[in-house]
């Protein structure tokens, strides 16, 4: 047994010895400096969800049902961030007249007549007025709208939604979500 052991000890030493003499290799390069601050190096402290694709979604308008919600635009925190303003990135006949963003890692949304948002309210829980909101790493949120169309319109329409924050190292962003919302009388105008 003493053998053996001793044989396969030599017979790695002689390969490892092989190996090595027949080896050549270049001294690893210096690690060049870097200038950019660690968050910089990390990433954007906010983010949006990737592959969800463009969202298109046209709602017939009924008798009274007068303002929505929205709450489909969704980012996540990755850094303490402020979030300096979010809304839509282009709105025609609508306005906003309520802005917050509630923490809410689920990943769907909805449109829909304001009265009759409760329950959908209550399961996002909290609601902080969007301006100036602070965003903790490793958080999702999501941005919920109150939108008022212009009854006299045959349509209004929100072509995006924007998500701008910063960071107290300088960092910062614009992040928009492709989705469209058409808020029409009838069928034809959508």
């Amino acid at each position: 047994m003493h053998s053996r052991l001793s044989g396969l000890a030599l017979a790695l030493t002689l390969s490892t010895t092989a190996l090595a003499s027949g080896c050549e290799s270049d001294p690893a390069p210096a690690a060049e400096p870097t200038t950019s601050s660690p968050s910089a190096a990390a990433g954007p402290a906010v983010v949006m969800p990737t592959g969800a694709g463009v969202f298109t979604s046209c709602v017939i308008l009924s008798e009274g049902d007068g303002d929505y919600l929205w709450s489909g635009t969704q980012f996540r925190a990755k850094g303490d961030a402020t979030l300096d303003s979010a809304g839509p990135h282009l709105i025609t006949n609508a306005s906003v007249v309520g802005s917050w963003v509630a923490e809410d890692a689920k990943d769907d949304g909805i449109i829909v007549a304001w009265k009759r948002a409760g329950k959908f309210l209550d399961m996002l829980g909290p609601l902080t007025p969007a301006k100036g909101a602070s965003l903790t790493a490793g958080t999702t949120y999501r941005l919920v709208l109150r939108l008022r169309p212009i009854v006299e319109a045959p349509q209004s329409t929100i072509n995006g939604f924007d998500v701008t924050w910063s960071t107290d190292d300088g960092q910062g962003d614009t992040l928009t979500d492709p989705t469209v919302i058409k808020l029409a009388h009838s069928q034809r105008d959508c």
